[in-house]
């Protein structure tokens, strides 16, 4: 369908939500596309590489980097929300679960964090004095379930990182532990795939492989998928481990497989993407990328997500029908005279006419001068109102056109109603609430009128029914203080 290109290989494994794929590259940036089109949204820079998978939970996108931190970033901005810095390189994807991250580092811990706030909870050394790449955590049923360096399976308390249980295997344990019907499957560098009792760590059966399992393992229908340097992607009964079928590719396989539909969907270091069938593991397509396939594959809406050495992040499926539709419904401003040096309120209506949930920027304007911009994420068929505030402080005194445009998106062609034009605005000097050019008993007279009423909370703030111009410094109230702008200006006379 699309490829988006970075600076550096994908080695990072995408995730995808609301509309959005968010992906890490060796470019030192996490970024956010769009899941149709492959437009990017934003991106952040991190201090180093990414190589770790990002996790989406509560608006937030949490990533880790070789620059020893974790990020969460705004999912809808990528702006930074808090950094937690471990002692080592986080290059292994993150797992958010009952409002922790959990995260394996380098340095030969597994650290636990608050999601909200990136407050260190627990952290717990995996891998005695052997630090190396720790897997992805698993949480299942209040246990962290981690590989490790050191040969081990730990399975650790959730709440206090207090180990449950632990296993050792004949080598390194690189994969990321699955869980699935009481049980853990891990592979290990010493060729094995385990499968493990979740509660106590006891072995339930074992399948060699001619060479490391690298890969980490996926579960579905009773079959467990995994990969091997042996180059085969392995499905397995569940219960006892039984080889059902192997496809061999030309690289070795230590992505994890996804499955969707009677399809299993991997990668190959022989830089090949393929979809296999799960029962019989015949090819049903490959597609060839430019180098090594590193990154694990994710599936949504029916489109496969995978990145490449090659430096690209590629989506396939079927491109969907459909339009792209965005309308400015209204605009609404709070007052129609504005001191100068003081506020007004504007009030946008945004809906989104297409087929797609889009990701796009609406702006405002005084004539043609930039006033504020906010970045929306608005699914099909809804709308939003939102509310910008127009300093006037460096506007020159006069008549002011109000404007909001809704930016066209990547495939609108009707952009005739991207555009919506409110009506006059008079930057006045300060207490000319007549807007003639001189503050004066008029104006004197217009405050005292309205003197003591307020904005009643059931009406918006540019209701008729009390006089909003004279509420000169916005506080919703006419009082003392607005008579006093006008006593303090009386006099005054526009050049």
């Amino acid at each position: 369908m699309w490829n988006y290109t970075t600076e550096n290989p994908v080695k990072s494994s995408p995730a995808v939500a609301d509309g959005m794929v968010f992906v890490g590259s060796y470019d030192h940036r996490v970024y956010a596309l769009d899941e149709s089109t492959g437009k990017q949204i934003w991106n952040y820079t991190t201090g180093y590489w990414i190589q770790s998978s990002p996790a989406v939970a509560d608006g937030m996108v949490f990533v880790g980097s070789c620059d020893q931190s974790v990020y969460a970033l705004d999912e809808s901005t990528g702006s930074r929300i808090w950094s937690y810095m471990t002692d080592g390189a986080v290059l292994s994807p993150l797992t958010v679960a009952d409002g922790m991250v959990f995260v394996g580092s380098s340095d030969g811990r597994i650290y636990a964090l608050n999601e909200s706030t990136g407050q260190h909870v627990w952290n717990h050394t995996v891998s005695g004095t052997f630090n190396g790449m720790l897997g992805s955590p698993a949480v299942s049923d209040g246990i962290v379930l981690i590989g490790s360096p050191d040969n081990t399976v730990y399975a650790l308390n959730e709440s206090t990182g207090g180990l449950i249980w632990s296993f050792t295997a004949g080598y390194w344990v690189q994969s990321s532990p699955a869980v699935a019907d009481g049980m853990v499957f891990i592979g290990s560098h010493d060729h094995n795939l385990y499968a493990l009792n979740e509660s106590t760590g006891k072995q339930v059966w074992n399948y060699t492989a001619d060479d490391s399992v690298g890969s980490s393992p996926a579960v579905a229908d009773g079959m467990v998928f995994v990969g091997s340097h042996d180059h085969n992607v392995y499905a397995l009964n569940e219960n006892t481990g039984e080889q059902i079928w192997n496809y061999t590719t030309s690289g070795i396989v230590e992505t994890a497989p996804a499955i969707t539909d009677d399809v299993v969907f991997v990668g190959s270091a022989d830089g090949a993407v393929y979809a296999l069938n799960e029962s019989t593991g015949n090819q049903l397509w490959s597609y060839m990328t430019g180098d090594g396939v590193w990154s694990s594959p994710a599936v949504a809406d029916d489109i496969v997500f995978i990145g490449s050495n090659d430096h690209s992040l590629y989506a396939f499926g079927t491109p969907i029908s459909g339009s792209h539709d965005l309308t400015v419904a209204n605009v609404s401003v709070s007052k129609t005279v504005v001191s100068q040096t003081y506020d007004c309120t504007i009030k946008v209506t945004a809906t989104n006419e297409g087929s797609f949930t889009e990701t796009f920027n609406l702006t405002t304007y005084a004539n043609t001068t930039y006033i504020e911009r906010q970045r929306l994420i608005l699914a099909k068929g809804s709308s939003t109102t939102r509310t910008f505030t127009w300093n006037t402080t460096d506007f020159t005194k006069g008549n002011y056109t109000i404007s909001a445009v809704a930016e066209p998106v990547l495939g609108e062609t009707n952009t005739t109603d991207n555009v919506f034009v409110d009506g006059s605005v008079q930057v006045v000097i300060s207490g000319d609430v007549t807007a003639d050019g001189k503050v004066d008993v008029k104006d004197v007279y217009k405050v005292a009128k309205n003197y003591g009423t307020y904005n009643p909370p059931e009406l918006p703030p540019w209701d008729p029914i009390w006089g909003p111009v004279c509420d000169i410094n916005n506080d919703g109230k006419i009082d003392i203080k607005d008579y006093y702008i006008v006593c303090k200006h009386y006099g005054e006379v526009n050049p």
